[in-house]
This record gives structure tokens, sequence and C-alpha cells, in this order.
């Protein structure tokens, strides 16, 4: 993935044992990230959150659930909405 592709993301939380990213549905990042996760050997799972309420008005979301196993994430941007 380029610079100009990657996903930028809206929330992060990380521990030990999984990774959790939010992303807006509109933009398809969800979609490109948890493939991303996929090729390099991460269990990914995505979930639709439906509309949530922020600071722009109400945005339909998007979380990725990565299961690490101890393994680093690679990068991703994280703009907070």
């Amino acid at each position: 993935m380029t610079r100009k592709q990657t996903p930028v993301c809206r929330l992060q939380t990380v521990t030990a044992a999984y990774t959790q990213e939010v992303y807006e549905t509109s933009t398809g990042h969800a979609r490109r990230r948890a493939d991303q996760l996929r090729r390099a050997g991460f269990e990914v799972q995505t979930v639709a959150m439906g509309p949530q309420v922020t600071s722009v008005g109400t945005v339909r979301m998007t979380l990725v659930d990565i299961r690490t196993n101890g393994r680093e994430v690679p990068f991703v941007v994280v703009n907070p909405v």
C-alpha cells in the first residue's frame, strides 16, 4: 500500500492479544486495511458499528478487529474525528 492509499483510522486500541481500529464506512478504508492485514497473516474480522455520533455529526463506522498473538501490527495513520 502506498502512502496515498494508507487507510486513515479514527480510533485505535492496542493490547498484547489484539488491536481494534475504527474507520468511516464510506471511505472503504476498513476493507483495504483488513485485506492488507490478512495478506500479512493476521486473523481479521470486520463489524459494521452503524451510525456513531462524533464532533462532526453522525458518521457510519466499521470496526476492524485484529488478533495479533503478540505480533506488531503494520503502521496505520490515526486521525480522530
